[in-house]
């Protein structure tokens, strides 16, 4: 039972039951988008599901705010008090899950009892200490990493082709990229930038991100009617540019058209966004920050963000990320930010 409703939330578009869906209406009511008034909604649940009209009027008035659809099984696990051992039907997929916002969203999504297969150069010793009390067959069903450099193109597809990927998505309803693996060196004006700086940056921030979106849009494993939600995780300066930035100013708009093109070819079962997450307390402020005002004029203002308690911690990021990426919005546009979600 659990596991339909989980593979019906991963589906917008899988068929209902009328008197099921109206029950989900009553159950969880905040899911009304409209400033519907309380007597439609009463006449509506006399109608379908001939509710008393003392129940009916318990329903909540005008609207509410909505609530992610692409609900893992863990929503429901957690609200029936059933073992958390059952394998989850949506899986994600993290680049840079070592630290950072990468980390904090593989650990908020394992929290959510989400599969997670982190990727990058390192590995995230925490979970995997968490997992190691388990055994080995638990273990790889909740968390797996593989050792990639995703600076480099070619051991990227060497990791592609050896089908760790597809492995990892078979059998899932619904499966979760987030692209957040990212650098913002080099720092520096156009002349001054180091050729190999440049080089990594583009590979890193762009083609990694566009290489693992077109593997997983075009695997099969789990079969043609499972989603496939991919996110960029982009930033403020793919919108505006700023001095010194050059190059991940450049890279990052390029996640952005990046969405929107494929967002115009509309493949089946792919959903696409790429998502400014703001300025996250990370080890790239730090960079950022020890910079010189020769290179990034702009240091001293990223420096009051620090000491003004203006930067987002990396789990409230994640937090609005993964809300988001579950959520029926998610793909409606293909970019975003999640100051204006909130």
């Amino acid at each position: 039972m659990i596991q339909n409703r989980a593979q019906h939330f991963c589906h917008r578009d899988s068929p209902m039951p009328r008197v099921q869906h109206a029950r989900r209406l009553t159950a969880r009511s905040h899911d009304l988008r409209e400033n519907v008034p309380c007597a439609r909604i009463a006449l509506f649940l006399r109608v379908f599901l001939r509710f008393p009209a003392s129940r009916a009027r318990t329903a909540p008035p005008f609207f509410m705010p909505r609530t992610p659809v692409c609900t893992s099984r863990a929503f429901f696990v957690t609200k029936m008090n059933v073992s958390s051992t059952l394998p989850s039907s949506i899986r994600a997929i993290v680049t840079g899950h070592s630290r950072g916002l990468g980390a904090a969203l593989a650990e908020l999504l394992l929290e959510r009892q989400i599969d997670v297969l982190g990727v990058g150069r390192s590995a995230h010793p925490t979970l995997a200490a968490r997992t190691a009390a388990l055994s080995p067959r638990q273990a790889a069903a909740r968390f797996a990493e593989a050792a990639v450099d995703l600076a480099d193109p070619a051991s990227v597809e060497r990791w592609l082709a050896g089908g760790a990927l597809s492995a990892f998505a078979q059998g899932a309803d619904c499966v979760l990229l987030f692209n957040n693996a990212g650098t913002v060196d080099p720092i520096a004006p156009l002349g001054v930038q180091d050729a190999g700086a440049i080089a990594r940056a583009i590979t890193l921030n762009v083609a990694a991100p566009l290489l693992l979106a077109n593997a997983l849009a075009s695997d099969d494993s789990s079969g043609n009617a499972a989603s496939r939600r991919i996110l960029h995780v982009s930033s403020g300066a793919a919108r505006n540019a700023y001095a010194g930035w050059s190059v991940y100013c450049a890279t990052k708009a390029a996640l952005d058209h990046h969405a929107r093109a494929v967002a115009l070819d509309a493949p089946r079962g792919v959903r696409i966004c790429s998502v400014a997450p703001g300025v996250v307390d990370t080890d790239m402020q730090a960079t950022i920050r020890s910079t010189s005002t020769d290179n990034f004029p702009l240091r001293e203002r990223f420096e009051q963000l620090k000491e003004n308690g203006q930067l987002a911690t990396p789990e409230h990021a994640a937090r609005l990320l993964i809300d988001y990426a579950l959520s029926d919005a998610f793909g409606s546009t293909p970019i975003a930010d999640v100051r204006e979600l909130v």
